[in-house]
């Protein structure tokens, strides 16, 4: 480690709150002021809305600002006459003259009209409403309470709703219009749990808790600079009832295996104290098969797989919040998860000579996983203030520990060519995961120059334990240790960030935002081989610091909508287990190999965007360094490994369009498309050089009904063209589409949901792997089609309370 660095790593604490300081005492202040809470005719905040105030005299600008995401302003005023200019996209602009006499003036609620005009316009608004799909503040929101996926389903369905969103069961990946590393967010919580987790964990999350879901393409330096693919939060329903509300859903999905669910939330209000907690469950069994076909020197290598994962998942979180004042107030939340289960994974493999198509051998291999499991806990603790003239401070600590341990036993048997057993091969693994993660972040905002100023400090430590063993099984039928296959690996991560970011209005309709975020990362690994004279890698510590700027201009066209151009620098850090050097077997033939040497990623991305009502238009241009790849190479004996390197560079230009239609009273659809065109550059060695590109595009359409009898009904169809992978593989076009049937008795207080997912089963991963070494053709499907019935019954009403985010957001992804 050089000089600087080891400086930087011994005062960065000291500077960052130092610069955050300094940030505190840069304020503006005014000794009167006009505050007011902009609202449409239904009540609802309307936020961004521009407010300006001028001299009657000459026009001249006094302040100007933007309402909050509540409707809430406040502006400078001084003695005399003054005019408040009121303007938001889709209403009537507001005017209204003013005589300061010196004090504080409160405007109360301000109503805007819509601009289309009388009873007509009210009831376009009310139709506008119920659209699924909506842009606030950079953000393309999911608004999942609009639609039937409130009962029986689960947050992985929903986020392959979003536009451009799609699932690689393959790798078990999220992917952004054809980009991996998607950030997910949980209510502002990352998940720490590798990608396979994590798409578990969003199966087993139910559609009933949560409120909404954002994607950020372009997150501003307010969020961790972790994910280049996109960022995706899913925001949880947080109620503050007056009295109390229960709300309960069971169901049932079957189509090969049967699956039950059940998912239970209760919220509790009394005076200044909230209390909540939900639970639920998913349990059941799933199928995958899987395989395909390599040919590499000659053989062919055939490979076909069936697997069933019987884990149960149940998730769970209990919260309290208490106001001490309309200006303060204390939150704390527990919430765990936990998928625990047996599986089993069947593999067939034949081995031919591909000159005269005769066999040579064959291989059947069994992953038995006798016992898995995967905790997550999580305890979060906050502090807000909020004064009426925007000044707020937000004070956060959260911890959070994940463990997970796995017993695979793993037989072989060899055959010869005429099918008779050969040989046979034994072993069984057993690994052990341990993450404890810390975070403490502050966050401050305030009005400045008619602007308004953010600025925060955040600091996190990751702590992990890994251990792993493989075991032979001898000739005396006992298990053996193979130590030269066993390891300890430790690996600790500490992060120290802070960002300025500040956002103001220009006249009337422009508004610039810009803003910087300086990470100081530290790393430690170590590596402790049960066999030492195997060790191969001797990792050094690593520390290196990163600026990571956005900025963001908008143009509001009055009538004709509004333009919006961002620009900003993100990075994606690897995965743990993507570092442990250690050789994990897959099957008889495959096996995964971590690289402690890889380093981070990082892109850059710019996205001109237009939106007009409800149509939303967008392109974008990024190009990420040290691009991530699993790079599959072939050894001895026809065998492959994988390891995760950097290999290159990937470019991708991304054209965007999503459209809300009402087809009258009760139908309305919402359709999305992407088109992208992607290039790899990838060099994996001086002579083995690769540049592939290739254009791709998905689309989804979305149709919500008003049917008879009061049954409410939805159709969603999606498609993806065929379309260049992650390295060198081409993906082959696949599509689904889901039905849903919904009616509600006793007041909607009782409700009853038919679904039928991928009702034709044609969500099929299907692909091919072409280069220099070998060609790997891949097939894949789930079972996806499934008929399912969901009843739920919910008593009492109330308001959703503001959302919080936490402080280990950024780290607990890459688990």
């Amino acid at each position: 480690m050089t000089d600087m660095a080891k400086l930087l790593e011994m005062y960065w604490g000291r500077l960052l709150f130092l610069g955050f300081a300094v940030s505190l005492c840069v304020s503006s202040t005014y000794a009167q002021r006009i505050v007011g809470r902009v609202v449409d005719e239904q009540k609802q905040s309307i936020e961004q809305a521009l407010i300006w105030l001028t001299s009657p005299m000459d026009s001249t600008l006094l302040a100007q600002t933007y309402s909050d995401e509540q409707g809430r302003f406040a502006l400078p005023l001084g003695r005399g006459e003054a005019t408040l200019h009121i303007r938001s996209m889709g209403y009537t602009p507001y005017k209204q003259s003013l005589l300061s006499t010196g004090e504080d003036m409160n405007l109360a609620e301000i109503i805007l009209q819509n601009e289309l005009g009388n009873l007509e316009a009210l009831e376009v608004v009310a139709h506008k409403r119920q659209l699924l799909l909506s842009r606030r503040s950079g953000k393309l929101v999911f608004e999942v309470e609009r639609s039937l996926d409130t009962q029986g389903s689960n947050a992985l369905e929903l986020v392959r709703k979003m536009p451009g969103m799609s699932i690689d069961e393959g790798s078990k990946t999220l992917r952004y219009s054809g980009r991996g590393n998607v950030l997910v967010l949980l209510n502002g919580k990352q998940t720490r749990m590798q990608e396979a987790e994590l798409i578990a964990l969003l199966r087993a999350t139910p559609s009933s808790s949560i409120k909404e879901i954002e994607l950020m393409t372009n997150p501003s330096v307010r969020y961790d600079a972790e994910g280049s693919g996109a960022a995706l939060n899913v925001v949880f329903k947080r109620r503050t009832e007056h009295g109390y509300s229960l709300a309960a859903n069971a169901g049932a999905a079957f189509w090969i295996h049967l699956r039950q669910n059940v998912d239970a939330s209760a919220n509790w209000q009394q005076g200044r104290l909230s209390l909540w907690g939900r639970y639920s469950h998913d349990l059941g069994a799933s199928g995958y098969w899987y395989g395909g076909v390599r040919q590499q020197e000659g053989i062919g290598y055939e490979t076909h797989s069936v697997d069933t994962d019987r884990r149960g998942y149940y998730s769970g979180a209990v919260g309290a919040e208490y106001r001490l004042s309309d200006r303060h107030r204390v939150l704390l939340e527990l919430s765990g998860n936990l998928m625990s289960g047996p599986g089993d994974i069947q593999t067939h493999n034949y081995i031919s000579d591909l000159a005269t198509q005769t066999p040579l051998y064959s291989i059947y291999s069994e992953s038995n996983y006798l016992s898995q499991r995967t905790d997550r806990y999580t305890l979060s603790s906050s502090y807000a203030y909020a004064s009426d003239d925007k000044h707020r401070l937000i004070l956060d600590f959260d911890y959070s520990r994940f463990s997970g341990a796995s017993h695979i036993e793993q037989p072989n048997t060899f055959y010869n060519r005429s099918g008779g057993v050969d040989s046979l091969g034994k072993y069984q693994s057993r690994g052990v995961r341990l993450f404890d993660l810390y975070g403490l972040s502050m966050t401050y905002e305030q009005p400045l120059f008619g602007g308004k100023l953010s600025s925060g400090v955040k600091y996190s430590v990751v702590t992990s334990k890994n251990g792993y063993r493989r075991e032979e099984f001898s000739a005396g039928g006992a298990y053996l240790l193979d130590a030269k296959a066993s390891n300890d690996f430790d690996y600790d991560e500490y992060i120290g960030s802070a960002y300025l970011l500040y956002e103001r209005p220009i006249g009337e309709r422009w508004r610039i935002s810009a803003g910087a975020r300086l990470e100081h990362t530290t790393t430690r690994t170590h590596l402790h081989l049960l066999d030492i004279r195997s060790h191969k890698y001797n990792p050094t510590d690593r520390g290196y610091l990163d600026l990571f700027p956005s900025a963001s201009l908008a143009y509001d066209l009055g009538s004709a909508g509004a333009l919006s151009l961002s620009v900003g620098r993100r990075i994606d850090r690897p995965q743990y287990a993507s570092l442990n050097p250690i050789d994990e077997a897959l099957d008889g033939l495959s096996s995964w190999r971590g690289n402690p040497f890889l380093k981070p990623q990082k892109m850059w991305r710019a996205e001109l965007g237009w939106q007009y009502r409800q149509a939303n238009l967008s392109a974008s241009w990024s190009h990420t360094s040290d691009y991530f790849v699993s790079v599959l190479d072939t050894i001895a004996g026809g065998r492959t490994i994988t390891t995760p390197m950097n290999l290159g560079a990937q470019r991708q230009l991304n054209f965007s369009a999503s459209q809300g239609i009402e087809f009258g009273r009760g139908w309305q659809a919402m359709l999305s498309a992407n088109v992208f065109w992607q290039e790899n550059q990838l060099a994996y060695s001086p002579t083995r050089l690769f540049r592939l590109s290739r254009w791709g595009a998905n689309a989804t359409a979305q149709l919500s009904m008003s049917l008879m009898w009061g049954i409410r009904g939805e159709l969603l169809g999606s498609y993806h063209t065929r379309r260049l992978g992650g390295s060198t593989d081409i993906s082959a076009a696949m599509g689904r589409v889901d039905l849903s049937l919904q009616r509600s008795f006793v007041g909607d207080r009782l409700s009853i949901k038919l679904g039928l997912s991928d009702a034709l089963w044609s969500s099929h991963w299907n692909g091919i792997n072409r280069n220099d070494a070998f060609t790997l053709q891949a097939y894949g499907y789930s079972e996806s089609r499934l008929l399912s019935i969901n009843i739920g019954y919910q008593i009492g009403s109330g308001r959703h309370d503001r959302q919080r985010t936490s402080g280990i957001e950024a780290e607990q992804s890459r688990l």
